[in-house]
């Protein structure tokens, strides 16, 4: 499909690209949830080493595990540490003053106001996590309602791991959770700056616009007219009130600093396919780059029309007001070359590298990146508030790390409909409601975190460090994404993403399917594992 149309219908697409969206980001609830299983494997397996109580077919299960092999049995002693470590964070949660309207939830504080309860002095940000006493969701000081999820319990069996009512469990995980969604909100990341839409505010084509569009509006009332005589009295406002709306809503969009949601997961992306000679990539792994999304590096419909529009409405990276840009090219050392983490460092750009392409020219900023930066970051600011929530950042990257399409680079190929139908069966996925199922679960996440601790501390011997290798963690999970969805090409599907724009369901129908719940159950349990290893590894950190 060719990039190139006509421009006439560019304000259309300017205005609609410039408005903010409000939908949530595509798995938000899905990174949430990751992180408090990971952080419940921990938390069970630090009571199973310690002679806490657990649920006996639970407990059975980590003993076989143990009993095959030592590795598990010392994983589980060094959870002991790292849960006290854990729940030591401050929560970092901000406070809202929104009530709720949630009965059951306002019952079970005992105020229609989140009821934190905190110590004399202290504040919610600072607050220890293992004083939390209510569990957050992802709509937590992001909307009207106050945020509070009454419906949350820990997934199966996970649950006699931490056990209580619903203000006495330990909410570290799914708080933690909360951090780990969060960079799907972080609009700043990405400012764009539209040519077009730049050139549409000048007065005399605002003019012409605002003419054109009383003509068109008139000719649709001509005919209505012939139709329906009565409708031809509204007809001259209706003219003359269009063509004011259409110059009023162009004129008020400030074309140089363009944001939205729809915006933000453009770094969150790590392209696995073999690197490509022209043109170089910036990173070891490039990061998005629209011309050549996909699993073959040829794009599908939907990415074409993303194409089409950003072309049309001229966008361009805005790099001064963006942040994404500065924190995501991790450069430690000399620019290009390896990095102290023995990852190679990416290639610093010019603010004219950045701003001039349009968009689905540019190379974008890679998810490795992404969590890097957090983790860099969170030990910058250890002991305050600010570290829990940049842990966030590289919990979030191993997140998407375990969805093919951000292995690929692909917006389209069913990415969002994957998406959604893994956040509609995450229980089933993970056995919340099977016991049998859940404790498989579990054990297979422990197996697999085992794998990914014994990845980290083989980098730390190589390299005599204490440090956790993010980059290296979220590059290797993201190859072992692609592999596995590469042999199950039925996964990237490319007019899923197009049927999803027409009818959501039917699209998310296409992944509800035995075959691609087997493949959505074992990239979910890897994530998981991956990131219950960076939890431990990072708590063992030296300042």
């Amino acid at each position: 499909m060719s990039r190139f149309v006509s421009k006439g219908i560019a304000f259309v697409l300017s205005v609609t690209l410039a408005l903010p969206g409000t939908a949530w980001a595509h798995n938000e609830s899905v990174h949430q949830r990751m992180t408090d299983f990971a952080y419940h494997v921990l938390l069970a397996s630090a009571r199973f080493s310690s002679g806490q109580t657990v649920s006996a077919r639970l407990a059975t299960g980590m003993k076989r595990l143990a009993d095959a092999d030592p590795a598990v049995k010392a994983f589980y002693a060094e959870a002991v540490p790292a849960v006290k470590k854990l729940r030591e964070l401050r929560s970092g949660l901000p406070e809202v003053a929104t009530t709720c309207a949630d009965a059951q939830v306002v019952t079970a504080m005992g105020s229609p106001m989140p009821a934190w309860q905190l110590p004399a002095g202290t504040t919610l940000p600072d607050l220890p996590m293992s004083g939390v006493r209510l569990p957050v969701g992802i709509g937590y000081a992001h909307g009207a309602d106050c945020g509070i999820d009454g419906a949350y319990a820990p997934s199966g069996v996970l649950a006699s791991a931490n056990p209580g009512a619903f203000t006495a469990r330990d909410h570290t995980g799914v708080t933690l959770g909360y951090w780990a969604a969060a960079p799907d909100k972080e609009k700043k990341d990405w400012v764009l700056h539209s040519t077009t839409l730049e050139t549409l505010q000048n007065p005399v084509v605002l003019a012409q616009i605002g003419a054109a569009t009383t003509v068109a509006v008139s000719t649709v009332c001509l005919l209505a007219c012939g139709l329906f005589p009565p409708a031809c009295a509204a007809c001259p406002i209706l003219a003359l009130g269009a063509g004011g709306t259409v110059v009023d809503e162009i004129a008020s969009v400030d074309a140089d600093a363009l944001e939205s949601e729809d915006y933000v997961g453009f770094g969150h992306f790590i392209d696995m396919k073999p690197t490509p000679a022209n043109p170089a990539p910036f990173d070891e792994k490039p990061g998005k780059l629209m011309s050549r999304a996909g699993p073959t590096g040829t794009t599908d419909v939907t990415e074409d029309l993303v194409m089409i529009l950003f072309d049309i409405a001229g966008m361009h990276v805005n790099r001064v007001a963006s942040q994404a840009p500065g924190n995501y090219q991790i450069i430690l050392g000399a620019s290009g070359a390896i990095g102290t983490d023995a990852h190679r460092n990416s290639t610093a750009r010019t603010v004219a590298q950045w701003e001039l392409p349009v968009l689905p020219d540019l190379q974008l900023t890679a998810v490795d990146n992404l969590g890097m930066y957090g983790y860099l970051q969170a030990k910058a600011n250890r002991g305050t508030s600010l570290e829990s929530r940049n842990l966030g950042w590289p919990l979030h990257a191993l997140g998407d790390a375990s969805v093919p399409m951000h292995t690929v680079g692909a917006s389209g190929f069913g990415h969002r409909p994957y998406e959604d139908c893994a956040e509609m069966v995450f229980d089933q996925l993970v056995g919340s409601g099977n016991v049998a199922a859940s404790v498989t679960a579990v054990s297979e996440v422990i197996t697999r975190a085992v794998k990914w601790r014994k990845f980290i501390t083989d980098w730390r011997k190589a390299n005599a460090s204490t440090d956790v290798p993010v980059r290296d963690l979220v590059t290797a999970l993201a190859a072992a994404t692609r592999s596995k969805a590469t042999a199950r090409p039925e996964v990237f599907q490319p007019i899923a993403s197009l049927t999803y724009i027409l009818d959501q369901d039917a699209a998310v129908a296409v992944y509800d399917t035995p075959a691609m719940a087997e493949l959505q159950r074992d990239l979910l349990l890897d994530g998981i594992a991956a990131e219950v290893a960076f939890l431990l590894s990072v708590t063992e950190v030296a300042p």
